[in-house]
């Protein structure tokens, strides 16, 4: 049996596959194009590697190449190159389907579709179309699907859907422009903006038309006369105000075979014959600033349509404008404050006349009035966001109105229970709302539900301007102090029931409402709401950690420590001992250690006081960790074996969190910092098998990656990448950056270990960036060993020293001791290059009187 050689297009550039795979076929940019049904555009942008085709796309094209002899008739070619497209999709696209593949020799030929024209020569009263300034920024996708729906015989009536100012005009303009001319008779754009009643829908039609028509004549008639035989494209825009009208437009579908509607509303009509395409902001880059790329910064940008569209419109503004770092992580900030909606985006670049980026960004944080312009040639409602908003505003009822407002005080997005808790509202209003496009289904809580983790419900959320303009009514009808309690009280609750037994994994199943809890938090301390803050803090803790928000959460216990309260009863009493260990957890946790030993202390004697059963397992854990910061590995031992002793009658270990659990994941830690590798290994893989009985995915990733670093420390690359991708598979629905930081730190090391310095230095320079962001200095410090390392290699002397000496100095300050150690080493090796040898001698002296005094070996790995 011959084995199959590897298929060309299995590796390399993405963009490269696409050319080889076209060529192959022996088939032009336009002819693929036609035979796709998409625009040449989709393709030129397929095979610059800045856009994939969406799912539907992908198949066609598939089915293409197959017809041409690209692809083999056993699917296994198409499998990769499908498998490709799903790893670097924007957007989710599900697993090859081998039976649809398999069917695809039962399907009879595809037809050529006509190429859509760049011109906009269409016949009869297209001419008449209102002709944009300015060209499209986006929207390759929403044009592609269009075109298909337009193609569809089912698809004879659209609507675009979206709030005020996501472009929906200006997208239905598009599509007449690129694809008008597949309609035989043109192409007619309907404002009805203008319109006061539903009535007047069929005389603006027939004055947009020029039909002849006397005031004696049944204006409907006389429309279905006319257009009964016609292949027309109807635009109507700006439909929301008069939705009444609905029975027109099923009558002129249903008399005029030919005919396709494209209607823009902010409401969706609600016929069955409509294909609704929700318009949400333009694309923009979602992670921290800080996480963006150093090296290639425009190069990566270029491919948000977001950043394109202000670069476009402060340019005309400010022609001598141009992208430095600094302005761009600004014009980032810009697009992230407003998601992407393109008349905010517009807005803020006018004043580019006037402010830079970063004045900007200080200004949308103040409120609405810098989306604001005096161009003469907008419409008045699109002049200003607060205009755009009035405007909807004003088709709500009362009760709409009142639940708009009281949505608000969410932050990010929340399940549809909260939404009708804390809004004091029906799920029809609701839905009322999401019609209206005032709510909209949160797209991250979609494609969280699309894991092998369970499914996400619902959730809803809403676009940050229309929240900052829906605050201000909040503000205005006087039920601010009410909706925040009640969003309070609710994720309390929420958080509590998270620290069940039952509740296992809560960041997997609730991540997305950890904002929302950090919003009430925020609130309850404001208005020195003691109880319900403590109960909130004590319960969400262990979120809180898992996501590095230990600074943040200790911050907010203190101020609630602090204050003053006459409750002198066993609940209260209890309720604040909880808070001193929770504080003291999360100071341990910061290396603060004398105080979370005071507040350890304190915790006890509270419950002492109250008669409850005193737990020495918190401070013994503390006293260890503050053993290995300051290398004494023995101590640190000696105290978590005699913690094991105390707990071994106890039962099975508990989770990594709390509990004996905890105590076998330092023994573990510092086992293996102190070079006794079996015995790490034994540690972690007994925390695996547990956590894999108990199901605490949180648990279970971090033991994972305790056996990841034995692996990295004994250089045995290929076990780290297969407990990495473990790892990352469980943490797809939680949210723990340090351990993502960490784990990419352990995949930098062991392509450092196979002399693969390129991506060592890549996946370093990743974790430094994340370990920045989370202001952890003692993560910071152990990345910036491997990237002082990378950069070495690579010969990049100074990028080297600076990273090893920023390791050694926060190293020196927080700890722990062996990262001084591995520091001096590396300093070494670099000193030595630059001919300074006594310098050498003398660091590499100092690293190894550290290492003998801790007993912590350099890790074999590193060892010549």
């Amino acid at each position: 049996m011959v084995e199959r050689q590897p298929a060309e297009y299995e590796n390399g550039a993405l963009s490269a596959i696409f050319v080889s795979l076209r060529l192959k076929a022996e088939l032009t940019q336009e002819a693929l194009a036609g035979l796709v049904g998409v625009t040449k555009r989709s393709v030129q942008l397929w095979e610059s590697g800045a856009g994939t085709p969406s799912q539907q796309y992908l198949r066609r094209l598939i089915a293409v190449l197959v017809e041409h002899g690209v692809f083999a008739a056993d699917g296994s070619d198409a499998a990769v190159f499908w498998e490709r497209i799903r790893q670097q999709a924007l957007r989710p696209v599900p697993p090859f389907d081998a039976q649809w593949f398999a069917g695809l020799s039962e399907r009879p030929a595809l037809a050529v579709l006509p190429p859509p024209s760049a011109s906009s020569s269409l016949a009869g009263s297209s001419a008449k179309l209102p002709q944009p300034p300015m060209p499209l920024v986006g929207r390759e996708i929403e044009l592609e699907h269009l075109a298909a729906l337009m193609g569809s015989p089912s698809g004879r009536l659209i609507s675009l859907v979206g709030p005020g100012g996501m472009g929906k005009t200006r997208l239905a303009l598009e599509t007449s422009r690129v694809y008008g001319d597949r309609f035989e008779h043109g192409v007619v754009f309907v404002s009805l903006a203008v319109l006061d009643r539903a009535e007047r829908i069929a005389y603006a039609i027939i004055d947009a038309i020029g039909l002849r028509t006397s005031d004696h004549d049944d204006p409907l008639a006389a429309l279905v006369a006319h257009l009964c035989d016609r292949q027309l494209l109807l635009i109507l825009d700006n439909a929301e105000h008069v939705l009444d009208g609905v029975d027109l437009i099923s009558s002129l579908l249903y008399h005029a075979p030919q005919l396709h509607i494209l209607l823009t509303s902010r409401e969706r009509l609600g016929l069955q014959a409509e294909h609704v395409l929700e318009l949400d902001g333009l694309s923009y880059p979602s992670e921290p600033t800080v996480m963006l790329p150093s090296d290639g910064l425009e190069r990566y940008l270029a491919r948000y349509s977001a950043i394109q569209l202000f670069i476009q419109r402060a340019t005309i503004v400010q022609p001598q404008f141009r992208l430095s770092r600094s302005t761009a992580l600004a014009v980032v900030r810009i697009c992230q404050q407003v998601g992407g909606m393109p008349l905010a985006i517009e807005l803020a670049a006018s004043w580019m006349r006037l402010m830079q980026p970063d004045e900007i960004v200080r200004r949308i944080q103040e409120g609405l009035d810098v989306f604001e312009t005096r161009m003469r040639d907008l419409p008045p409602r699109h002049r200003s966001l607060r205009a755009t908003f009035d405007y909807s505003w004003h088709l709500l009822n009362a009760a709409e109105q009142r639940a708009f407002c009281r949505f608000a005080v969410f932050r990010g997005s929340c399940q549809i229970e909260a939404a009708e808790a804390v809004t004091a509202t029906s799920l029809g209003q609701l839905a009322a709302l999401v019609d209206k496009s005032l709510l909209r289904r949160d797209d991250a809580a979609r494609l969280a539900a699309d894991t092998d983790l369970g499914l996400v419900a619902t959730r809803l959320s809403m676009v940050e301007p229309l929240r900052e303009y829906a605050l201000e009514q909040l503000a205005a009808i006087g039920e601010g102090a009410a909706a925040r309690r009640a969003h309070a009280l609710y994720y309390t609750m929420l958080a509590e029931r998270w620290t069940m037994p039952a509740a296992a994994g809560p960041a997997v199943q609730h991540e997305h409402d950890f904002d929302n809890m950090r919003e009430a938090a925020r609130w309850l301390l404001t208005e020195n709401e003691h109880t319900i803050g403590t109960r909130l803090l004590v319960a969400v803790w262990r979120l809180g950690r898992l996501r590095s928000y230990q600074h943040e959460s200790l911050s907010w216990l203190q101020t609630i420590l602090a204050q003053e309260t006459t409750d002198a009863s066993n609940e209260a009493l209890s309720l604040r001992a909880m808070a001193l260990t929770t504080a003291a957890w999360l100071a341990s946790d910061l290396h603060q250690f004398a105080q979370a030993s005071s507040w350890f202390e304190a915790s006890q004697m509270l419950r002492r006081a109250l008669g409850q059963h005193e737990n020495s397992i918190d401070m013994l854990i503390n006293r260890a960790r503050q053993a290995r910061y300051q290398g004494d590995y023995r101590q640190a031992i000696a105290l978590l074996e005699d913690g094991l002793t105390q707990h071994r009658l106890h039962g099975t270990f508990g989770a990594i969190a709390h509990g004996p659990g905890s105590l076998q994941y330092e023994l573990g830690l510092i086992a293996r910092e102190h070079g006794d590798y079996a015995r790490a290994r034994a540690c972690y893989a007994q925390l695996v098998e547990l956590n894999r009985r108990t199901g605490d995915q949180e648990a279970l990733a971090i033991s994972l990656l305790g056996l990841s670093d034995v692996a990295r420390d004994l250089g045995q690359a290929e076990e780290v990448r297969r407990l990495c991708e473990e790892c990352g598979s469980v943490l797809r629905g939680s949210s723990a950056p340090w351990a993502i930081g960490f784990m990419r730190n352990n995949l930098a090391l062991a392509a450092y270990s196979e002399q693969d310095y390129v991506v060592s230095a890549q996946l370093a320079e990743e974790s430094v960036a994340l370990f920045r962001n989370l202001h952890d200095d003692a993560g910071l410090s152990e990345v910036l060993l491997t990237l002082g390392r990378a950069r070495a290699a690579q010969g990049d002397l100074t990028a080297a020293t600076e990273a090893l000496s920023t390791a050694l100095r926060l190293g020196s300050t927080t700890g722990p001791r062996w990262i001084v150690a591995a520091a001096l080493e590396g300093l070494s090796s670099l000193v030595l290059a630059r001919g300074q040898a006594g310098l050498a001698a003398r660091l590499i002296g100092a690293a190894n009187n550290l290492r003998i005094s801790m007993q912590a070996p350099q890790p074999p790995v590193f060892k010549p």
